[in-house]
């Protein structure tokens, strides 16, 4: 958020229920239906406070909230970023049983850092204050369920123009998986990025420079050639 301070942007971050400072729901649970609601009501909300309509930047399990979301409501928003997309669009998620009370299980330090994969890309230092940070805010982990919504997402109906950006390193995004989502968006006004020896947590570790450029130059390039009727 601070890197696209400096080059001139408003930046908000959403903590879903259940993260941060957001108190979970009365179930408890959080679902994909529900996450992709709360980001169109905090879409709406910045809407009626800036000029133009926000560019939705989702990394991992967000990048599957945001691609629901511009699914649902592409008028909210102008572009859309999805960063370390986990999922295979030829793969369905399978129903499962959940118990009836969110387990509430306590974070770990292992958990936390998870994501950081490429030793030569991430500092010590940085992994432990991520994952200091991470656990202040995150002390039990959040509970979803119902995560078989997510077999609604179709890359065809994505018709908000899109940058895919995934690391090089990344055992969540295989190049095959992420070129069937490319290939398949709705909208031709479309790029696809690999952050060169970058895993799953890019935009904190040395590859930010390079992730804040991809963003900006995507968001700042050339309207696209529209034919006359």
């Amino acid at each position: 958020m601070v890197a696209l301070n400096r080059e001139g942007y408003i930046a908000y971050a959403l903590d879903m229920r259940g993260y941060g400072a957001t108190p979970r729901d009365e179930t408890g649970w959080l679902t994909p239906e529900r996450a992709a609601s709360d980001v169109a009501g905090v879409l709406k909300w910045i809407g009626a406070r800036e000029w133009r309509k926000p560019t939705v930047v989702g990394w991992s399990q967000g990048s599957l909230v945001a691609h629901l979301t511009a699914q649902q409501h592409p008028e909210l928003m102008n572009n859309l970023v999805l960063y370390g997309y986990p999922r295979d669009p030829a793969v369905s998620t399978s129903a499962a049983e959940t118990p009836a009370s969110p387990p509430r299980e306590v974070n770990t330090r292992e958990r936390a850092a998870s994501d950081f994969i490429s030793p030569n890309v991430t500092s010590q230092r940085v992994i432990d204050s991520y994952v200091e940070a991470a656990l202040t805010a995150d002390p039990v982990r959040v509970d979803w369920r119902n995560l078989e919504q997510f077999n609604a997402l179709e890359p065809s109906k994505i018709v908000t123009p899109t940058l895919l950006i995934h690391g090089e390193r990344d055992p969540l995004t295989p190049a095959a998986a992420q070129a069937r989502l490319f290939t398949g968006l709705g909208n031709a006004d479309k790029q696809w990025i690999v952050l060169a020896g970058a895993d799953h947590a890019a935009l904190v570790e040395d590859t930010l420079p390079a992730f804040v450029a991809a963003v900006v130059s995507f968001v700042e390039r050339p309207a696209p050639r529209r034919d006359a009727p």
